[in-house]
């Protein structure tokens, strides 16, 4: 008859080095991306404020599907961003 063994035994593990490593990590192949730019860069700050705010209005206007009105009114330093409601 035959006889059947059953034993637990540690699964052995390699040592991981700093060589081992570099090694595995180098066969990786990732792929690469390049992000094409879709906006050209905004330099400066007001430049950059402008475009946030307009940012702001756009994202506004599609969840709550009505039309916002924004500006920033650069002699009093204040940026005003409201709801139009409609009249019907």
């Amino acid at each position: 008859m035959n006889k059947t063994e059953h034993s637990i035994r540690p699964a052995v593990v390699p040592a991981l080095s700093r060589r081992n490593f570099l090694a595995s990590a180098a066969t990786v192949a990732l792929p690469s991306v390049v992000l094409a730019a879709s906006e050209p860069t905004i330099k400066t700050a007001k430049e950059r404020a402008e475009h946030h705010l307009g940012e702001m209005r756009a994202a506004l206007e599609e969840v709550f599907n009505k039309p916002f009105k924004a500006e920033i009114l650069w002699d009093v330093e204040a940026a005003v961003l409201f709801g139009r409601t409609e009249r019907t």
